[in-house]
């Protein structure tokens, strides 16, 4: 995966009703494209979606922004949703990174 690529597309993305979703999914193709899935990826996956919605509504596309919660619930549920849970659920991610922050603490 080009973690660069990724890191760009979410950074100039120009976003339309008539597009939104196209590249929601295409920034989700390149997120995911090696198949690796990790807890860093998931969250990325979640950072970016909040970011879309943001722009949406920025953009005066308020309209849009259930739509990217249905894209990212359902893209969860049928690609990552069996992950999340043999990796120890949501929970699992809330104890990774509060051990993460902590370590860095010291």
């Amino acid at each position: 995966m080009n973690m660069q690529a990724f890191r760009e597309t979410c950074g100039e993305i120009f976003v339309t009703p008539n597009n939104a979703q196209a590249l929601f999914l295409t920034s989700l193709q390149s997120l995911f494209s090696d198949g690796v899935v990790n807890w860093g990826r998931v969250v990325a996956l979640l950072a970016f979606s909040g970011s879309l919605a943001a722009q949406c509504i920025e953009k005066e596309m308020p309209f849009l922004v259930n739509q990217v919660i249905d894209w990212t619930t359902t893209y969860i549920n049928t690609n990552l949703a069996s992950w999340i849970r043999d990796n120890g659920g949501w929970v699992s991610t809330i104890w990774v990174f509060y051990n993460g922050l902590k370590f860095l603490r010291c």
